[in-house]
């Protein structure tokens, strides 16, 4: 039955409905029920791998936080279909700066040890492509943990990063959704961190 409605959800989902449906996906995938969690995450991965993959991307602010929630879900079938459907969006992104760091993005989700690594890696690419919402989307958890690291070149490295990217940022409405969460910790980290030089990066 799960899966005959998700057919049902998908084949007529068009683009310009997405909006209407999304609600009803992001409920299903906070429900206390796996069942009912696996039914939403395997249709938002359907929807962004079909025709309505702009619309996923556009909205990955909001299914980001609750995809990463679920890749620590007790239940290995939540956490895999939440891994799966974290890749399948940030796909959708369409970054093709972000697109070699997808698997290192997500494997940090599940295990924060690799955050220092990756923050390492992505500080020093060097962004092309014009920052959108969706890749803002996409990097914002590990942005948190490497602004939240105690390690003071983690977190300049992650400021780094911040800014990187603000700079290819063409129009600041892309960003609004993602300031109330960065600018406190850039903030905190310019007036904590210790080393001078380290603080005029934040």
């Amino acid at each position: 039955l799960g899966l005959e409605a998700s057919k049902l959800i998908v084949d007529g989902t068009h683009p310009e409905s997405f909006r209407l449906v999304l609600p009803f996906l992001t409920r299903a995938c906070q429900h206390d029920k796996a069942k009912v969690k696996l039914f939403g995450m395997s249709t938002i991965s359907e929807l962004a791998e079909g025709r309505c993959s702009t619309q996923v991307a556009n909205d990955l602010y909001e299914l980001v936080p609750l995809l990463t929630v679920n890749m620590w879900d007790c239940k290995d079938e939540v956490v895999e279909a939440a891994r799966r459907c974290l890749e399948v969006c940030c796909v959708a992104a369409n970054n093709r700066d972000l697109k070699p760091f997808i698997p290192k993005l997500i494997n940090c989700v599940l295990h924060p040890e690799n955050v220092p690594e990756c923050v390492h890696q992505l500080a020093a690419t060097v962004f092309v492509q014009e920052i959108k919402s969706p890749a803002l989307a996409v990097t914002v958890p590990l942005l948190e943990r490497g602004l939240n690291e105690r390690d003071t070149v983690i977190r300049r490295k992650a400021c780094t990063i911040v800014e990187n990217m603000c700079k290819m940022i063409d129009h600041p409405e892309e960003a609004i959704a993602f300031m109330p969460k960065i600018k406190p910790m850039v903030s905190r980290a310019a007036e904590e961190i210790p080393d001078p030089e380290a603080r005029g990066v934040a």
